[in-house]
C-alpha cells in the first residue's frame, strides 16, 4: 500500500507545472556559464532589441533521455508569461517548446517583437547521469539573425506605408508578433497614382509556397474607397497570386488617379532574408477625359491634331478597356467631313472581339452614316483610317471613336476637316447679282462660313480686317465662273472681337463692279 502511494506522489508530481527557482540574465552573442541541480528549472532573462530568429547552442550539458521520467525540456515565454509556442510534444499544460536537448542545432526560434523574452531550462532527473553526478555546469550561447522591418507595423491599411515611385523598398516577410508565429506577415503600401496609368513592380527575393492547399501568397490592391481592383475571385478579391522567384514583375492598370493600396500577404512562408519591391509608374494622362458621350465631347476645330490615348478614365475600378473619345465639330454648311485617324490606333482585328468603330452623330444626337440600326457604327477597324462623309446641312457634329477590347499607353492622333461645297447649286439656279451673305454662325468660335454670289464671271477677292482696317486674312483672291459659293474661314489663331468682311468682285466680260463689308464677331 505503501508502495502504491510513493508511486502515485511521484505521478502527480511530474504532472504539477514546472516554475522556476532562479533567474540570471543572458545576452545574445556572449557565453554564459550556467550551474543547476537535478529536476530543476532555471529562468534566464534575454532581451531582444528586434524581431530576430535565435538559436541556443548548449554544451556541457547531462541529458536524461528517457520519457517515462522527468526528462529534459525548455521553455520559452514572452514579457507577458505567454508560451512563444509550443513544440511538437508539448501540449497546453506543459508547454514546452524544445525537449531531450541531445540534437543542439535544432534548438531554433522566432520572434516578432522586441522585448524581454524568458528561457527557461528544465533539468529532469538524473536518470542516464554518472552515479556521483548531483548537478551539472553548462554552457549557453545566444545567437540572432536580425529579421527587422522598418515598416512594421503595417499589417493592416491604417498603418499602410506610404512609398513612392522609383524608390526601391526593402522589408521583410516576418509579422510583428511576440509569439513564434512570424509567419502569415501582412504588409501594406500607399501609393498616390498621380494620373490614369501603369503602375510596374518588380519583386525581388519574395520567398513563396507553392502550394493551393496552403495558405499560398497573393496580392491585393484597394482603392482609397476600399473596394479591390481586379478581383480573382469574389470571396477573395486577390489581384494577382505566388509571386515570389528571383524577379517578378506586377502590372496594374489604373483608369483614375488616387490613393491606391497594395497588400501583400506572405502565407505559410517567412525568412530572416529581405525582399525588394520597386514601383515604377508610366502615366497615360488624356488631357480630354472624360469625354465618353456625346453631352461631355471634346469640342475641336478643324486643321487642328489632336493627341488622346485609348485608356478610358471612368469610375469603374480598374478597367480602362472599351474607352470611348467623343469629339464635337461645328459644320458651317454643306459640304464634306474628314476623320483623319493615324496608324497609332491600335485596334483588334477580330469580329469575334470588341472591336473598334467609328460613330457620327448630328445635333439632335441621331446617328448618320450607320450600317446597322442595331449598332449604328459608320467604319470599323479604325487604324489609319481617313473617314470622309458628306454633310448635308450645317450644325454641330459629334464624332465618337470607340476603343473596344484594345487599348495602348500609346498616343494617337486625330485631325478634322472641312471641305466646304462649291459651284452653282440653289437647285441650279443662276444668280441675278453679286451678293455677300452674312456669315454663318455669328458670332462664331472659331469657324464660321462666308457665302457669296457671283451673277457673271469676275475676279473676286474676300478678305478679313480687324477693328484698325488691317487686313488679318485673304480668303478668296481668284476668277469666279458664274455660281453660288461658300468659303471657311477658320479664326483659331485670331483673338476675340469684331471682325469685317470685305468682297470686290470686277467683271471679266464687263464694267460691272461689286464691293460689300458685313460685320462679324467672333468669342472665344
Amino acid at each position: 500500500m505503501l508502495l502504491i502511494t510513493k508511486f502515485r506522489i511521484i505521478v502527480i508530481a511530474m504532472l504539477m507545472p514546472i516554475y522556476a527557482f532562479s533567474q540570471t540574465d543572458l545576452v545574445v552573442g556572449s557565453i554564459k556559464t550556467l550551474s543547476q541541480s537535478s529536476s530543476s528549472t532555471l529562468r534566464c532573462k534575454v532581451q531582444l532589441s528586434e524581431p530576430c530568429e535565435v538559436s541556443i547552442n548548449i554544451s556541457g550539458w547531462q541529458n536524461t533521455l528517457n520519457w517515462g521520467v522527468d526528462y529534459d525540456r525548455i521553455y520559452i515565454y514572452n514579457s507577458n508569461e505567454k508560451p512563444i509556442g509550443i513544440g511538437s510534444f508539448g501540449s497546453e499544460t506543459d508547454p514546452f517548446f524544445f525537449h531531450m536537448m541531445s540534437n543542439p542545432d535544432s534548438l531554433v526560434f522566432r520572434i516578432g517583437k522586441a522585448g524581454v523574452y524568458f528561457i527557461d531550462f528544465h533539468s529532469g532527473s538524473t536518470w542516464g547521469w554518472p552515479d556521483e553526478k548531483t548537478a551539472q555546469n553548462y554552457t549557453v550561447l545566444l545567437s540572432a539573425i536580425s529579421a527587422n522591418d522598418t515598416h512594421e507595423i503595417n499589417d493592416s491599411v491604417n498603418f499602410a506605408s506610404k512609398i513612392n515611385f522609383n524608390e526601391v523598398v526593402t522589408a521583410v516577410q516576418w509579422r510583428e508578433t511576440s509569439t513564434d508565429s512570424v509567419w502569415g506577415d501582412e504588409d501594406w503600401y500607399e501609393l498616390s497614382v498621380p494620373s490614369p496609368g501603369i503602375l510596374n513592380m518588380v519583386l525581388d527575393d519574395w520567398l513563396s509556397v507553392y502550394n493551393w492547399g496552403a495558405d499560398f501568397d497573393r496580392l491585393y490592391i484597394y482603392n482609397s474607397n476600399g473596394e479591390a481592383i481586379g478581383a480573382q475571385t469574389a470571396t477573395d478579391p486577390y489581384y494577382s497570386w505566388m509571386m515570389g522567384a528571383d524577379s517578378v514583375v506586377i502590372e496594374v492598370n489604373f483608369s483614375v488617379a488616387g490613393t491606391y493600396y497594395l497588400r501583400f500577404h506572405s502565407g505559410v512562408a517567412s525568412q530572416t532574408t529581405s525582399y525588394t519591391l520597386l514601383p515604377t509608374f508610366t502615366p497615360v494622362a488624356d488631357v480630354y477625359e472624360p469625354n465618353d458621350s456625346l453631352d461631355i465631347a471634346t469640342a475641336v476645330e478643324f486643321d487642328a491634331t489632336y493627341t488622346a490615348y485609348q485608356w478610358g478614365a471612368s469610375s469603374a475600378i480598374g478597367v480602362v478597356t472599351g474607352d470611348k473619345d467623343c469629339y464635337v465639330c461645328d459644320v458651317p454648311s454643306e459640304g464634306k467631313l474628314t476623320i483623319d485617324l493615324s496608324d497609332t490606333w491600335h485596334s483588334i482585328y477580330n469580329w469575334g472581339a470588341d472591336f473598334d468603330r467609328l460613330y457620327i452623330y448630328d445635333s439632335e444626337g441621331n446617328a448618320i452614316s450607320g450600317d446597322s440600326e442595331r449598332d449604328p457604327y459608320c467604319a470599323w477597324m479604325m487604324s489609319g483610317t481617313k473617314k470622309t462623309l458628306d454633310v448635308e446641312a450645317s450644325g454641330k457634329y459629334t464624332v465618337c471613336l470607340y476603343s473596344g477590347s484594345a487599348y495602348s499607353e500609346t498616343p494617337y492622333t486625330v485631325k478634322f476637316e472641312f471641305e466646304p461645297a462649291t459651284g452653282i447649286n440653289e437647285n441650279n439656279e443662276i444668280p441675278k447679282e453679286f451678293e455677300l451673305s452674312q456669315n454663318y454662325p455669328n458670332p462664331f468660335n472659331p469657324t464660321t462660313m462666308v457665302k457669296y454670289a457671283i451673277p457673271e464671271e469676275a475676279n473676286v477677292t474676300i478678305e478679313i480686317f480687324n477693328m484698325l482696317g488691317q487686313s488679318v486674312v485673304e480668303l478668296v483672291n481668284s476668277n469666279k465662273e458664274t455660281g453660288y459659293y461658300n468659303v471657311a474661314w477658320n479664326a483659331s489663331n485670331l483673338p476675340s472681337g469684331v471682325y469685317f468682311v470685305s468682297i470686290k468682285a470686277e467683271g471679266v466680260n464687263s464694267s460691272v463692279s461689286f464691293n460689300k463689308i458685313n460685320k462679324a464677331l467672333l468669342i472665344k
